[in-house]
C-alpha cells in the first residue's frame, strides 16, 4: 500500500476532493472502532483480502487498509482534503459502525434470482486478444483499435460532480440479444443489475446511477450478453456534467461543463501506454489540467488482486516515477497522471503513462481495463467548474496507415477558432521519424511533414502550424485530412474550440484509424439538443461511391445519402435529423460493382460550444 501513501500525501491530492476517491480519517476511526468482530481475519490483510473469505471480511479488510493508511499518511493540514470521509461510504458499510453481522440483502447482493437472465458463460479461449503483442502494439498488418467485443465487456463510470452515467448497448445481430447490465463499486462489489431483451439492430440505454452508483464514488459497469461469437454488440458509457448553478437567473438554455464517453472494450493484457498532457492550452496556468489513469481488474470474483507497476515517462523518454499498483479483486483505482508528469505544481508537460501488469503465478497474462481522461479545471484545487473534459481513446501503435481529419477552421465570423493538435508517443527503445501526408478536402496532396520522436518520447504538433495548412482556414471547417504510418507510435488528435480571445471552450479527442472493412456502423444522438456531423475519409488511391444510411433505434430510415469521394478525399455532412432521437449510422463504399474497404468514418456529436463526443465507426 505504498501507493496510497504516495498519493494521499501529495499536495495535488487536494484537486481530487470532488474526484475521484475520498477515503479518510473519520471512516478509519469508525472502522477501527468496530474492528473487534473481524480482528482475526483482518490482522493478516493480504491473505483474506484476496481469498474466498466472505465478502464482509474481504471488503472490511480492504477499507481498513485504505482508510487506516491514508489517515496515518496525511498531515494535519491535509486531512480536510485527502482524508475526509464520505457519508455515502459510511452508509454503505454501516455494519462497520454497529459491529453487527454482514447485511444480507440488496445493499450487497442486489441480484434477486428473478432479475437475472439465464445467460450461459460462452466465453472460451485465451483472454489476450490475438491482434495485440505483449508490448501493447498491434500485430503486423492489423489495426487492433477495432477489436470486436466478446460476449462480456466493461467500462468505467463516475458519480462525482453529479455526473449522469448512461450505458448504451447496440445489438449488431439480426436476431434478439439478451443483455444484462451490472454496476460494481470501486472495491468490486456488485451493487445493482438490470436485464433486458434487445431487438435486432437496435439500441437501449441504461442509467447506471439507478443501479447503485452513489454520489462521490466511482466504479465499473459491465455488460453480459448471450452472444455466441465476438462482434455481436458494441456500446459506450456517456457521462454528462451540468454547469454549476449561476448566481443570477438567466433565460439562456441549460449549460454543461462537459460530456464524455468511453467505449466498451475487451480486457487488455501486456503493457499499455497512454498519452498524458498538462499543457495549459487556452486555460490560465493557475488552472489544473488533470489526467486520470483508470485501472480496473477485469477478472472479478477470482479472489486475486490486479498488481503491477505504473510508470510516468517524460517527453524525452525518461522515467520520472514508478508506483506500485495493487487493486482488489474486481475493483478499480484512478491514478493522478498529471502529478506523474507535471508534479504537484501541475506544470505544463507532455509524456506517457505506462502500465506494466504482473502475470499470474502460472505465467498467464493478467487482464485489466485502462482508460484516461483529461479535465480542465477553472481553478487550482477544489471547485466544480470546468472549461471542458474528454476521454482519450486508446490508440495502440499499428504498422498500418491511419487517417484523420484536419480541422483548421474559423467559425462564426472569427468568434470561435478550431485547433487540431496531434499527439504522438513512441513506445519503442529507439528514436523514430513519423511521416505525415497532408491532403485537402478534394484529396489533392498539399505537402508532407515529419515528426521526430526520441526513444520512449512524446511530441505534440499543431496541424495549423504545418506549412501545408498554414493560412488555410475558412467556412468549410474541414480543409482535408492527414495520414501517417506510426509503427511504434500511438497517436491522438485533440480538437479544441477557443474563443476570439483564446479561451478554451471545449475539446474532444479523435483517434486516427485505418479502414475498418467494407461496411461500418456508428451511433447518432439528437437528445439534449445535440447536433450530429458525419465525417467520411477515403484512404484509397481511387474514387469510391459511398452510401450513408441513418437508422432510428426502432429500425426506421431517417436519412439516406449517396456521394462519391475522390481519391484521398474528405466529406463532412451536417445530419438533419429529428430531435430527441438516437440510433445508428451505416456506411459502405463501392467501386464499380464491388464493395471496397478504405473508408474511415466518425460522427461528431456536439452541443453548441459546450462539448463534443466522437463516435468512431466499427
Amino acid at each position: 500500500m505504498q501507493l496510497l501513501n504516495a498519493l494521499m500525501t501529495s499536495r495535488a491530492s487536494r484537486v481530487r476532493v470532488r474526484y475521484p476517491l475520498k477515503t479518510g480519517l473519520i471512516f478509519a476511526l469508525i472502522c477501527i472502532a468496530c474492528v473487534v468482530p473481524i480482528t482475526s481475519q483482518s490482522q493478516a490483510v493480504d491473505a483474506p483480502l484476496f481469498s474466498n473469505e466472505p465478502a464482509c471480511v474481504r471488503h472490511s479488510a480492504a477499507l481498513l487498509r485504505m482508510c487506516g493508511e491514508a489517515a496515518g499518511a496525511c498531515s494535519a493540514d491535509q486531512r480536510t482534503f485527502c482524508c475526509s470521509c464520505e457519508e455515502s461510504l459510511r452508509t454503505r458499510f454501516s455494519y462497520c459502525e454497529s459491529g453487527g453481522p454482514f447485511p444480507i440483502g440488496n445493499e450487497f447482493d442486489p441480484k434477486a434470482p428473478n432479475d437475472l437472465l439465464p445467460i450461459p458463460n460462452v466465453e472460451s479461449g485465451p483472454i489476450e486478444p490475438p491482434a495485440v503483442n505483449p508490448d501493447g502494439s498491434c500485430k503486423a498488418g492489423v489495426d487492433c483499435f477495432y477489436d470486436p467485443l466478446r460476449p462480456t465487456a466493461c467500462a468505467e463510470v463516475n458519480g462525482f460532480l453529479g455526473q449522469k452515467n448512461v450505458v448504451s448497448v447496440v445489438n449488431q445481430q439480426l436476431t434478439a440479444l439478451r443483455v444484462e447490465v451490472s454496476y460494481r463499486d470501486q472495491l468490486g462489489i456488485v451493487q445493482g443489475v438490470k436485464s433486458e431483451d434487445l431487438p435486432p439492430l437496435q439500441r437501449r440505454d441504461f442509467i447506471v446511477n439507478d443501479l447503485g452508483l452513489l454520489p462521490d464514488t466511482y466504479g465499473t459497469a459491465c455488460v453480459r450478453t448471450d452472444a455466441k461469437a465476438v462482434g455481436a454488440w458494441f456500446g459506450v458509457i456517456k457521462l454528462r456534467k451540468r454547469a454549476a448553478p449561476q448566481k443570477k437567473r438567466t433565460k439562456k438554455p441549460e449549460l454543461y461543463d462537459f460530456a464524455l464517453y468511453y467505449p466498451f472494450t475487451n480486457p487488455l493484457t501486456g503493457i499499455t501506454n497512454v498519452p498524458l498532457s498538462t499543457e495549459h492550452r487556452g486555460v490560465p496556468k493557475k488552472s489544473t489540467v488533470a489526467n486520470w489513469v483508470r485501472i480496473t481488474d477485469a477478472r472479478p470474483e477470482d479472489g486475486l488482486p490486479l498488481t503491477g507497476q505504473l510508470q510516468f515517462v517524460d517527453k524525452q523518454g525518461s522515467v520520472l516515477r514508478s508506483v506500485p499498483v495493487a487493486i482488489p479483486d474486481g475493483g478499480r483505482f484512478d491514478f493522478p497522471g498529471h502529478e506523474g508528469i507535471g508534479g504537484f505544481e501541475n506544470r505544463s508537460a507532455l509524456g506517457i503513462g505506462r502500465f506494466i501488469p504482473e502475470a499470474f503465478a502460472d505465467g498467464s497474462a493478467r487482464p485489466y481495463y485502462l482508460t484516461t481522461a483529461r479535465y480542465y479545471y477553472r481553478c487550482r484545487g477544489n471547485c466544480e467548474n470546468f472549461y471542458t473534459a474528454f476521454g482519450v481513446p486508446l490508440r495502440r501503435p499499428t504498422t498500418l496507415e491511419a487517417a484523420g481529419g484536419v480541422d483548421t477552421s474559423v467559425i462564426a465570423s472569427g468568434k470561435t477558432r478550431v485547433n487540431s493538435l496531434l499527439e504522438l508517443n513512441n513506445s519503442s527503445a529507439g528514436a523514430v521519424v513519423v511521416p505525415l501526408g497532408l491532403y485537402n478536402e478534394k484529396g489533392k496532396s498539399v505537402g508532407r511533414a515529419t515528426v521526430k520522436l526520441p526513444a520512449n518520447g512524446s511530441s505534440a504538433v499543431t496541424l495549423q502550424t504545418l506549412k501545408a495548412f498554414r493560412g488555410k482556414t475558412g467556412a468549410t471547417s474541414q480543409p482535408g485530412a492527414f495520414t501517417l504510418v506510426p509503427s511504434t507510435v500511438s497517436t491522438a488528435r485533440i480538437v479544441s474550440r477557443q474563443s476570439a480571445t483564446g479561451e478554451l471552450m471545449m475539446a474532444y479527442a479523435i483517434p486516427p484509424v485505418s479502414s475498418n472493412g467494407e461496411v461500418q456502423i456508428t451511433q447518432f444522438d439528437t437528445t439534449e439538443k445535440q447536433k450530429n456531423e458525419a465525417v467520411v475519409h477515403n484512404t484509397n488511391d481511387f474514387p469510391v461511391a459511398v452510401t450513408l444510411n441513418v437508422l432510428g433505434h426502432t429500425g426506421e430510415s431517417l436519412s439516406f445519402k449517396t456521394f462519391t469521394l475522390p481519391s484521398r478525399g474528405t466529406k463532412r455532412l451536417a445530419l438533419k435529423l429529428p430531435a430527441d432521437r438516437f440510433g445508428t449510422i451505416v456506411v459502405q463504399g463501392s467501386s464499380g460493382q464491388n464493395l471496397v474497404s478504405g473508408i474511415v468514418l466518425h460522427n461528431l456529436v456536439t452541443r453548441g460550444n459546450e462539448y463534443g463526443l466522437v463516435f468512431t465507426a466499427q
